[in-house]
């Protein structure tokens, strides 16, 4: 059985023209569909999906799409991608304005379905264990806690 991938398009920006027509050039009409920007119900499309790539800038994106179980394909961010993407595990870094590079993390995340599903469980881990609001919050604590202990230090 051959897997049919379709991209599904989330969001707005400067090329999307091009991209477009790009894509009606190459017949991709049914294989790619641009929703364009979304701002309510977006958790929507990430029960669509079964893998997020994003090659540009977008923390909150990530950690979004982790918690709906989706393995990662991204670029360089805002750091949150250095925090919560274990290569391989549950997804793959790209350098940006890198093609090539992020066609073939997509072809390997692809290529087994499986696979796919345990990087998507691998995500949902992480942000379920490792990158809640409790540990969020303790870490605030912890530092309001050293702030305080410290603050004669600190005014000198």
């Amino acid at each position: 059985l051959r897997h049919k991938t379709r991209l599904l398009i989330v969001g707005d920006g400067p090329e999307r023209a091009v991209a477009e027509q790009l894509t009606r050039d190459l017949g991709l009409g049914d294989e790619v569909v641009f929703v364009g920007p979304v701002y309510e119900g977006v958790e929507e499309y990430f029960q669509l999906a079964d893998l997020l790539v994003l090659p540009g800038t977008g923390g909150l994106a990530i950690s979004e799409g982790m918690t709906h179980g989706l393995p990662v394909i991204c670029s360089i961010g805002d750091g949150v991608e250095v925090d919560l993407i274990e290569e391989g595990l549950n997804g793959f870094r790209v350098e940006p304005n890198s093609p090539d590079q992020l066609a073939e993390s997509m072809r390997v995340a692809l290529q087994e379905p499986e696979r796919l599903k345990e990087r998507g469980r691998a995500s949902r881990r992480i942000i379920t264990e490792r990158a809640n609001i409790d540990k969020y919050m303790n870490e605030m604590l912890s530092a309001i806690l050293y702030a305080y202990e410290n603050r004669r230090a600190v005014r000198g």
